[in-house]
């Protein structure tokens, strides 16, 4: 084979122009034009098997990923009427952590006492006036642990009130607004019905409560219309004794859940009145690891998915440059079968391809022959 290849432009596939290259070959008896090849990332099955297999699992990772997010419980935030955007409300407020349930038979029991708590706050108000704290007696109770005060509504929100234990902030809403309310102040040092915390959790202090109710039919045994109370600006605050561990409870009245959250400097921070408790949590309790027992799993499969992803990558670099070393190879071995028939001569003793003189000669042959 001559070691030289003439080159010439040729209209292509479509009227575009192309240049094609031949080789002198003394075997072939006829010159044929080079044929388009196919591109890399068209021409290989495997190389599009690849592509397909990468993109099902990114969506199969996307999709576990999903499924495998940790499922927490649903938090139940405290009721917010008209609260502020006060830093420190929204910072109390965010620190809920879990929300439990106690039995319906303490539910039903708690309710039928506070009912009775109730009728004797409205039978035993007398003669007291609007503001004046008064103590009542109930059966079961120690003299102090259950007292009430009637109040305007307008003053309520205006100044607030201070209940033992409880801080009621200026700029509370009642909602409905009678013209007067009463404050039912309980503090249950029985806890007899409030044992069955959540688990995990253990009953630190006495439950207090605050409930509030219309004043319009004080001295009867109606019963009333439940008002409820919600902060705007600051909220209220609990004092109880409390631990390094301590966490507040508040008890809903008409079901049988139980929130637990994070107190705040010492106390409880709500914006709302009910019946709250100081509860500590159980030293190697099981609920704590359990909460975060989906989180190794979520951070290996992420550690797992991205190897086998990169790995899936690197297959497909290495297989695409090998198909493009092989299709170049393949071009120069289609160049050197394909060529121009020339005349053979010889040359002492070998046969050699010859050139016609028509030819355009190498500088060198003129150099010579000249």
């Amino acid at each position: 084979m001559i070691p030289f290849y003439v080159e010439y432009p040729r209209n292509g596939p479509n009227g575009c122009n192309r240049h094609e290259s031949f080789w002198l070959s003394s075997n072939v008896n006829r010159y044929e034009s080079m044929h388009w090849l196919a591109e890399p990332f068209t021409g290989s099955p495997l190389t599009v098997a690849l592509l397909g297999t990468l993109f099902l699992l990114l969506l199969n990772a996307r999709n576990s990923a999903a499924e495998n997010v940790i499922a927490t419980p649903p938090f139940l935030r405290l009721e917010r009427a008209l609260v502020g955007n006060h830093a420190v409300t929204e910072a109390a407020l965010a620190r809920e952590t879990s929300m439990m349930r106690i039995s319906a038979l303490d539910l039903q029991k708690r309710q039928e006492i506070e009912r009775t708590i109730q009728v004797a706050a409205f039978l035993q108000y007398g003669s007291h006036r609007t503001g004046q704290m008064y103590d009542f007696s109930v059966e079961g109770f120690q003299p102090g642990d259950v007292r009430a005060v009637r109040l305007r509504s307008g003053s309520f929100r205006r100044y607030g009130v201070r209940i033992n234990e409880f801080n009621v902030p200026q700029g509370c809403y009642v909602d409905p607004v009678p013209e007067r309310i009463l404050l039912v102040y309980t503090r249950f040092t029985n806890t007899t019905l409030f044992q069955d915390v959540p688990a995990g959790y253990v009953l630190a202090s006495p439950v207090v409560s605050v409930l509030v109710y219309d004043a319009a039919k004080l001295g009867t045994s109606e019963i009333p219309d439940q008002i409820s109370v919600s902060t705007s600006f600051s909220l209220i605050s609990i004092a109880l004794p409390q631990s390094a561990n301590s966490k507040c409870a508040y008890y809903f009245r008409t079901t049988t859940e139980v929130n637990v959250s994070d107190t705040d400097q010492g106390t409880c921070k709500v914006d709302h009145l009910g019946a709250f408790a100081i509860v500590d949590t159980v030293l190697g309790s099981a609920q704590q690891p359990h909460e975060h027992s989906n989180t190794w799993k979520i951070v290996l499969g992420s550690v797992i998915g991205g190897l086998v992803l990169l790995l899936l990558f690197a297959l497909l670099v290495w297989r695409v440059s090998k198909y493009s070393n092989e299709l170049k190879l393949s071009q120069m071995e289609y160049k050197a079968e394909q060529g121009e028939t020339l005349q053979m001569a010889t040359i002492g003793a070998s046969r050699v391809p010859t050139a016609s003189s028509t030819r355009t000669q190498a500088t060198l042959v003129n150099d010579l022959t000249s």
